[in-house]
């Protein structure tokens, strides 16, 4: 319904010796590389399974490096958006019974997309576009930068910062780069726990003036005060 071309091809294929699940491949002749669909139906044909019940079989065997821990493919739920792609110049592939699609390829920029941004003005996607980028740059060398200073060049730091630095560590028997490893650890389990359980997160204030500080956290919720309010200042 999205795609009313006539140039939109289909290939079915089967999979699975008791389940017989039904593959198909999508794409649209002209625009897509025509090597990639025959080279997806070629590595969906090499797989000899019992049953296609989840797409993490189907995703093993069309990735390049399967040992990887990055992601390979693109999955959505969205028929906007598998659309999107297929006009791209991606291949789709639909697995019958699984509300998921998968597409390929798969590249750095299309993980920090979504598809919002399309409906969008291009001065404000762009500008969202770039602070994704700035926010994954700063996730990822803030904590590096913040140990390698506070632990091999603390003249950096302000002297009025190092005294509180340490102070606060002073009963702490972990060292700088253990604690920021526990935090983003931390951190991973409670976005896991929350995607799994679909519990809200809670955290705790001891005074709303910090609330600003937490406008941008992974929270759904904010309590002020612990402990039946005895902990606020």
């Amino acid at each position: 319904r999205r795609i009313r071309d006539p140039r939109l091809k289909s290939v079915k294929t089967e999979l699975g010796r008791k389940s017989h699940t039904q593959i198909e491949v999508m794409y649209l002749d002209g625009v897509v590389d025509p090597e990639l669909p025959m080279e997806v139906l070629r590595r969906l044909n090499m797989i000899d399974i019992d049953s296609v019940l989840a797409t993490g079989i189907i995703e093993e065997s069309l990735m390049d490096c399967p040992r990887s821990p990055l992601p390979q493919l693109i999955h959505t739920e969205r028929p906007d958006r598998f659309a999107m792609y297929m006009a791209d110049g991606r291949v789709g592939i639909l697995i019958d019974g699984i509300p998921i699609a998968l597409v390929v390829p798969a590249s750095f920029a299309e993980f920090m997309k979504v598809t919002g941004d399309s409906s969008m003005h291009f001065t404000f996607s762009s500008m969202l576009s770039v602070m994704r980028y700035l926010a994954l740059i700063v996730s990822v060398y803030v904590p590096a930068v913040y140990v390698a200073v506070a632990m091999y060049h603390q003249e950096m730091i302000p002297t009025r910062l190092l005294l509180s630095i340490i102070s606060a560590k002073q009963d702490v028997p972990f060292s700088t780069g253990l604690e920021v490893i526990g935090m983003l650890v931390a951190l991973e389990l409670l976005q896991e726990a929350r995607a799994v359980t679909g519990q809200p997160i809670v955290t705790e204030l001891m005074n709303n003036e910090h609330i600003h500080l937490f406008e941008d956290a992974h929270v759904d919720m904010i309590q002020i005060g612990a402990r039946n309010m005895q902990n606020f200042e």
